[in-house]
């Protein structure tokens, strides 16, 4: 008899959120459909090595 009363005690806002967080999981597992990507003029070489790094460095992880 607990274990179903257990059952009736799950409100529809609780299954809800249940599925939500499913939703969320499987959109995150998803690679993006476009990357966006952004051409960004630097005249400073120094800033640009240094970003440049940055972006390899987040390319690798």
């Amino acid at each position: 008899m607990m274990g179903k009363s257990r059952l009736i005690t799950a409100t529809p806002h609780i299954w809800q959120k249940n599925i939500r967080k499913v939703r969320d999981a499987n959109k995150a597992r998803k690679p993006p459909e476009k990357p966006q990507t952004q051409i960004i003029k630097i005249e400073d070489p120094e800033t640009a090595k240094v970003l440049e790094q940055i972006l390899i460095y987040l390319l690798k992880t």
